[in-house]
């Protein structure tokens, strides 16, 4: 498995895979929490640089709080990765939305960020 090499975290499994890093299931050990860990390679940046659009993340991310986005804890950054300290949520809203039934009805209080 994939590893944040961060001994503060002890993975549990691979939960997703996007282009920039995989998303890791942990368990915080300075917490005692479950969290979810975007891990992002800085290696593959090397000759490039870190994306616009991670810095942008990294900036939107940092200043956003509302009770409908999961909470981004901590941003972890050393030479050899990024890592995106998240709240760990059960489900995603792709998953819940493919596991309801096709005739459900969202109330706007749900789907409407407030």
């Amino acid at each position: 498995m994939d590893s944040t090499s961060n001994p503060r975290f002890q993975n549990l499994e691979k939960i997703g895979q996007g282009t920039y890093g995989n998303v890791f299931k942990a368990f915080d050990n300075k917490t005692n929490r479950t969290v979810a860990i975007k891990k992002m390679k800085i290696a593959y940046y090397e000759s490039y640089g870190i994306p616009a659009t991670t810095l942008r993340e990294m900036t939107i991310l940092s200043n956003l709080q509302s009770q409908y986005v999961v909470e981004l804890i901590e941003i972890i950054v050393d030479l050899h990765q990024i890592l995106f300290i998240f709240e760990f949520i059960q489900t995603d809203l792709k998953k819940f939305i493919q596991i309801s039934p096709k005739d459900t009805y969202f109330p706007e209080s749900i789907i409407k960020v407030g």
